[in-house]
């Protein structure tokens, strides 16, 4: 078992919320960008190492995934208190007061400046995914059921994504349009491999598991 920190825009921090709130409702995988050398190769995890074979059997490795059983701490935008903005989060102690960009809200908006999810440290982090399947495919073999567990939202908030409407008429065409907001027109198109992880939420910093659950 290895932890691992992992990012999450606060759109899809929401939607890990709001299965670990009502499950079978939100996010319950994640779809991250592989590069390879070889065209359409054949490819196998072991370890938490992806590794593709071409037609010559001859090998090209991954960059390190997540493995099954692996434990991966949520980094999202955040902000502590005005008191705290000219501390950079190595120079924190832990006792900071957090606000989560995805909410809900604790501190004053204007309080504090916006720090980016690359800049949480881990004791900051409130969600742990334990790592419950893993495997390589195509982006555009997506399903219909997988794009819903990519964190589809409700009927009621789907106006509130900013993607058109028509595009929100499917999982899919829901997915594809999250896929080019995060990586650029022709990303979809483009249909890179991808490692899929599927995951169990908790609502737990990944060093109090114990305690929360105990």
């Amino acid at each position: 078992m290895t932890d691992r920190p992992i990012p999450f825009s606060p759109l899809m921090v929401r939607a890990i919320l709001r299965e670990i709130a009502k499950p079978g409702t939100g996010k319950t995988q994640t779809r991250r960008h592989l590069t390879g050398a070889c065209d359409d190769p054949p490819a196998f995890i072991a370890d938490g190492v992806v590794t593709a074979l071409d037609a010559n059997d001859r090998g090209y490795r991954w960059p390190r995934t997540h493995g099954v059983g692996d434990r991966l701490w949520v980094k999202e935008a955040w902000r502590t208190g005005r008191a705290y903005d000219d501390l950079s989060p190595s120079e924190m102690s832990g006792e900071e007061p957090i606000q989560y960009e995805a909410g809900p809200i604790r501190l004053p908006l204007q309080d504090g400046r916006y720090r980016h999810a690359r800049f949480m440290p881990r004791w900051a982090s409130r969600i742990t995914l334990l790592v419950t399947d893993v495997r390589v495919e195509r982006l555009q073999n997506i399903s219909e059921d997988d794009a819903e567990a990519e964190g589809w939202p409700a009927p009621q908030d789907r106006a509130k994504t900013g993607i058109a409407e028509i595009r929100d008429a499917y999982p899919i065409g829901w997915y594809a349009a999250l896929w080019e907001s995060l990586h650029g027109p022709g990303s979809w198109e483009a249909n890179p491999f991808v490692a899929v992880y599927g995951f169990r939420p908790v609502l737990a910093n990944i060093d109090n598991m114990e305690a929360a659950h105990g």
